[in-house]
């Protein structure tokens, strides 16, 4: 019987290049997907009617996040603090310390004067982006 003996030679200088290495091939391809993702959230707040200024919507953006394994994370977010509350609700909610809640609608004239408040629903504007992720994002 006949030996066949094979070397294998790794380049590791281009495989870190293409697979984790800023600007390699898949570090654009995650880009690209983020860059998908924060377009779809951006187009979910506008769908949802909840647009007043337009602050949330214009502070969706993505970016690379270091990785010390060597692997390609991108993060999509807002820094605006409002964003978190209407990804995931409020529950109804009442004062701390007062005994009524005290504040000013919009364009109302004067104060309004509660012991509880609803809670806002739940848009989900961000994972409904991410949850529509698809291989043809990526490319």
């Amino acid at each position: 019987m006949a030996r066949t003996r094979v070397h294998i030679h790794l380049n590791h200088a281009n495989i870190a290049r293409v697979t984790s290495a800023p600007g390699g091939e898949v570090d654009r391809a995650v880009a690209r997907a983020a860059g998908v993702t924060r377009d779809r959230a951006k187009r979910n707040l506008t769908t949802d009617g909840s647009v007043d200024t337009g602050r949330l919507r214009q502070s969706v953006r993505y970016q690379r996040i270091p990785s010390s394994r060597g692997s390609v994370t991108y993060e999509v977010g807002t820094d605006v603090f409002y964003g978190e509350y209407l990804e995931e609700g409020t529950r109804d909610h009442g004062p701390r310390r007062a005994r009524v809640l005290r504040f000013k609608p919009k364009g109302a004239a004067g104060f309004v004067f509660a012991r509880r408040v609803r809670g806002v629903r739940a848009t989900r504007w961000l994972s409904r982006a991410l949850s529509r992720l698809s291989a043809s994002d990526y490319s």
